[in-house]
């Protein structure tokens, strides 16, 4: 395996799977708030008033959040009886029956792992929605989380 090849812990067959947020990627956008805090708190070209501070809390609370999520990364732990998501503030345990499938999803610039619920696990949620989104920034290609998703699923859930 070549060295810039992301390791992921674990196989279909020798699971757990972990997979993480890429500290590269936070990092990097983590920077780039803290410049734009920076940027905006010394340059303004119609000086001091009264709105002065707001874009330089508003970048720099964004980059503190990219901090804690470089010290806190989310993981995804993908095993024969389901998927738990790791964030820095709390835990998502989900069954592989929760789940129709998997699929990346473009919102805006930046692509997302979307996961369609299946109607078992709506009607225990309170807003009833279809799709829920798995974070971003991961090692892995989003296409690649995606196929192991699926192909997770498909091996490992129970039929009812």
């Amino acid at each position: 395996m070549a060295k810039w090849v992301v390791a992921v812990e674990g196989s279909l067959k020798n699971p757990p799977i972990i997979l993480r947020q890429d500290r590269m990627k936070l990092s990097a956008f983590c920077l780039i708030f803290v410049v734009l805090a920076a940027a905006t708190f010394w340059v303004d070209p119609e000086g001091p008033r009264s709105d002065y501070f707001f874009w330089p809390i508003l970048f720099g609370l964004v980059a503190l959040l990219f901090a804690w999520s470089i010290v806190f990364r989310d993981t995804l732990t993908l095993d024969p009886s389901g998927l738990v998501w790791r964030t820095g503030f709390r835990t998502r345990k989900y069954e592989w029956r929760d789940f129709v499938g998997f699929s990346v999803d473009i919102l805006g610039w930046q692509k997302y792992v979307a996961m369609e619920f299946s109607n078992n696990y709506k009607k225990y949620r309170r807003d009833r929605l279809n799709v829920g989104y798995l974070g971003s920034f991961w090692e892995l290609p989003v296409q690649k989380i995606v196929d192991v998703l699926n192909e997770a699923r498909k091996r490992w859930e129970i039929p009812e």
